[in-house]
This record gives structure tokens, sequence and C-alpha cells, in this order.
């Protein structure tokens, strides 16, 4: 999809596919009549229900050919030979592809309350006549894909129905999360990476359940204290104060006690091995993963909110106290971006596909316009570097004094 699109844009059904299509329609069509016939000659109601159903079907599918969909900057247009329907973008609430035994063939929309008790029954009415069923619209439309064309009706929404206003230290809070809300494909200046929907909730819910764990309240405060006070970044300051003067013949297990190493398996021996030669590749430079535990609290911050889990004034309040850390302890978006992928390392994330650094590559080019980190400045507080072996604090880093 192109990042921009002249309105207003009208899809209709390819009549060059209908023409290939037809002698299989043909051929349908006779079968279900053949159907009919036999069941009434042979007294089969289930032939003549079944032959009825395929010409239902068939008729269904001619209303949606004659279907055209017009999108412009106040909603769309559905129209037939006989009908015409205008939505509003302010009348939707959400817009998600529907997939029926694994594929995608519709697309769907949630209505607002208020519109479901002035129009919903002529909307359903209208949908009926013209081929479409209630909230769900085939994907008949040439030159276009399902998941193509809801995610062209979800960019028109958005740019119509404004965001509600934030500050400019609201923007640079939520820009600290951007790495997983380009992963995500999410507004990087809504607070719950887009406007609150039922799809939201629910995407929102199940990325806090696989990648966190998280299923309640209590849990999702309970993540956001450990990413606050300790994270990943306790494991990593511990192994930097725990690595030998000579690093040349580095053994790793040699740092623990015998009695830990005989309890640890293969895999949990390897694993750390792996993160004691992250941090000798980069304690030089990086003195804890800050950036890593801090940038995923505001994004969990933002999940909560979208599954509401938290209220907007509370998530705001992490998501701003983790932002102030942050731009303390950095002095640009590159090197807090650094200092992420560093975490990314010590804690072996998206190795397979790299999704996190295609992210951080594309909000770092200069040339994206796109990007928050291009048009929100820094404007970094003075830092001192150091680090206290065995102290964690609840707010800063061990190494900020």
């Amino acid at each position: 999809m192109k990042n921009t699109v002249t309105l207003p844009v009208k899809f209709k059904a390819s009549y060059k596919r209908v023409l290939l299509a037809l002698p299989g329609a043909c051929i349908i069509a006779l079968i279900a009549f053949v159907l009919i016939y036999c069941g009434i000659r042979q007294g089969q109601p289930f032939a003549i229900v079944l032959g009825g159903a395929i010409v239902a079907l068939l008729i269904h599918l001619a209303k949606a050919v004659c279907t055209t969909l017009t999108l412009h900057d106040r909603g769309f247009v559905i129209t037939t030979s006989s009908k015409q329907m205008e939505v509003k973008w302010t009348d939707i609430l959400d817009i998600s592809t529907i997939c029926i035994l694994g594929m995608q063939c519709n697309i769907g929309w949630h209505f607002t309350e208020e519109y479901k008790k002035t129009r919903m029954r002529k909307l359903e009415r209208a949908f009926c006549c013209t081929g479409l069923c209630d909230r769900f619209m085939t994907g008949l439309y040439r030159g276009i894909s399902v998941s193509d064309l809801s995610d062209l009706m979800n960019r028109i929404r958005l740019a119509a129905v404004p965001a509600p206003p934030i500050s400019p230290e609201q923007r640079f809070a939520l820009a600290t999360s951007a790495i997983l809300s380009e992963v995500n494909a999410q507004s990087h200046t809504i607070l719950h990476g887009d406007l609150p929907s039922y799809t939201l909730t629910t995407n929102s819910k199940e990325i806090l359940k696989s990648a966190w764990g998280v299923s309640t309240e209590i849990e999702l405060l309970d993540c956001l204290t450990w990413l606050k006070k300790t994270g990943n970044r306790r494991d990593y300051e511990d192994i930097i104060c725990n690595l030998p003067d000579n690093l040349e013949h580095l053994d790793p297990l040699r740092m623990l006690k015998p009695e830990a190493v005989a309890m640890m398996n293969k895999k949990e021996k390897n694993d750390f091995k792996r993160e004691v030669f992250c941090v000798q590749k980069y304690s030089a430079r990086h003195k804890s993963i800050l950036a890593w535990d801090l940038c995923r609290l505001v994004s969990v911050s933002r999940f909560g909110a979208g599954a509401n889990y938290l209220n907007d004034d509370d998530a705001w309040q992490w998501i701003l106290d983790a932002a102030s850390t942050l731009r303390h302890a950095f002095s640009s978006w590159q090197e807090m971006a650094d200092n992420y992928l560093v975490g990314r390392e010590f804690c072996a994330i998206d190795h397979e596909n790299n999704r996190i650094g295609i992210a951080v590559k594309k909000l770092l080019d200069k040339n994206n316009s796109l990007s928050p980190w291009n048009s929100i400045p820094w404007n970094p507080a003075p830092k001192v570097y150091g680090i206290e072996c065995g102290t964690i604090t609840a707010d800063l880093p061990a190494y900020l004094q």
C-alpha cells in the first residue's frame, strides 16, 4: 500500500473476473436446477433445499458484483443498482478483517452505540439487499486484497477522526516506545496505540498474555513494577560487577559457586555463557540495559491501557516517569536505541526475524517523515556515568548517581 491516497477512491468488482467465472457459475447453476428437479421428481427434500441454497448463493454473489464501495474523507458509500447507504467514519469504532476457514475474505466493522440505536436496523436491511450482511462486507473489489482494503479504510478513518490532544512531554514519552509500536504497527501519538475499539482491546490483551504472561490488572502492575525496579538490567549489572580483571580466557561458569553450577541444566549453562559474553562485548560502553527495560515498560503501560487493565491517568503516570528517567540516562534517540538493542541481544529476543532491528533502522532513518524520532527533539538533561556494584534504586539505574 502507498503512504498516500487521493480521495474519493472507488472499488468495484472486476467484470473481467466475473466473465472468467461465468462458465463456472453456469455449471453450478445447472447443478442446482438438476438437484431441485430431481428432488421434486423423486420426493427428496434435502436435494431441493441444497439446490435452493446454491441458487440463493449465486443470487447473493450476483448482487455483490453490482456493488460499488466509495471511500471519501467523511466516510464510505455502498452503492447498488437500486440503493445507496453512507456511513461516516465517526460512526465506526473499529474495522477489521474477518477470517473464514483460515482465509481473509470479509471486512467487519463495529458501530458506535448511538449509531446502532438510530440507524442500525435500516443499515442491516440495506446491506442484506445489496448482498452484504450486517457488519460483513465481501471482498470482491478489484486491485486490492481484503487486508489491504481494511488497512486503507482504517488509515483514512484515523486521519478523519482526530486523536485526543497530548502535550509535548506526552509525545516524547510515547516516542520512547516507538520500537515496539513500529513492530506492532501502532500509532506513535495515541496512548492506546489506536483509537479505542473492540479489536484494539482484544489485541492488547492477546499481546500482554502471549508476550508477558499478563491476564489481569494485578499481573500487569507486578510486571510494570518489575520493569521499573529491576528488569533484566539487574542480571546485566550483576555480571558486570563480577567480571574478572583478566578477560582474555574468560570462563563464565567460574564466576558462579560450584553448587550453583551443579544445579544448572545444559540450557541454563549455555544461556549464562551467552549473557556473560554479551556483557563482556558491550560493558565498556553500556553499563546497564536501562532502555531495554524502560522502553518496554512504556509499551506495556500502553498495552495495559488498551486492554482496560489500567485507566489512562495511571498509564500516563507510569509512562511519564519512565520517560523522565530515560531522558536523564541518554543523550539522543540513537543512544537509547543502541542500549535497547544491547538488551535485546542480552535476552536473546527476536533474533530469528529481526523485526526489532528493522524497526530501529526505520525509526533512525532521517528520510522517514513518519518517525517520531525525527520530529521530536531529545533535549537531554545532564548525565553522569558510573556504576556502584550491588545497588539498585527504584527510579534510576545503579550507574546514575
